[in-house]
């Protein structure tokens, strides 16, 4: 997941100018088929990173178990 969420963040550009910068911290529920749900911000940084944050993970690929 780490990997998917480093190739897929984009900084917006008013983020890269004002060198906004933060830890963003989500939560979500991954389903039995796969599928996320329940998506929340537990922690935001600042309002253009916590939306790119759920964008990003609402359009993860399904998990599959391993």
């Amino acid at each position: 997941m780490s990997k998917y969420l480093i190739e897929n963040l984009k900084y917006s550009q008013k983020a890269v100018k004002e060198k906004t910068a933060g830890r963003v911290i989500a939560a979500f529920v991954v389903n039995v088929d796969g599928t996320l749900s329940d998506i929340e911000m537990i922690r935001g940084a600042s309002p253009e990173l916590d939306v790119e944050t759920l964008g990003v993970i609402s359009i993860i690929p399904k998990w599959i178990p391993s």
